[in-house]
């Protein structure tokens, strides 16, 4: 069964940002699943292999890098591209993500919501 919709996976834990980001993706017509911790997440990955996932670092049961870090090492979730989305905007962490396999780093204060879709286009688009 194939879908046509470019499924997103958002992986955060505050319910109000989530809802916003859903909110936001799901008129833009995204197919969006959502976790609100890295177990959640990384299950949620693997079993509906999303064209795209935006992950925070600041969740629960897993760390975001952490996750990342397993996404990245399982071979079924390997070429799924990453964009990470956090407040957290310390050189260290941003280089950490970025060298563990996150396609982009975004800092939330520095974005809006409706910039999402654009990077899902961005990340996604075959050709």
């Amino acid at each position: 069964m194939s879908n046509d919709k470019v499924q997103v996976l958002l992986i955060e834990d505050d319910p109000r940002v989530r809802q916003l980001y859903e909110l936001v993706l799901t008129m833009e017509e995204y197919d969006v699943i959502c976790a609100v911790n890295g177990e959640e997440g990384l299950q949620k990955a693997e079993t509906e292999l999303p064209d795209l996932i935006f992950l925070d670092l600041r969740i629960p049961k897993i760390s975001g890098l952490d996750l990342l870090q397993m996404l990245r090492s399982n071979p079924k979730t390997t070429d799924i591209p990453i964009v990470i989305l956090s407040n957290y905007d310390d050189e260290a962490t941003i280089s950490k993500g970025l060298e563990l396999g996150a396609r982009e780093y975004i800092i939330k204060s520095r974005i809006t919501p409706k910039d999402l879709p654009t990077k899902v286009e961005e990340y996604t688009h075959q050709g």
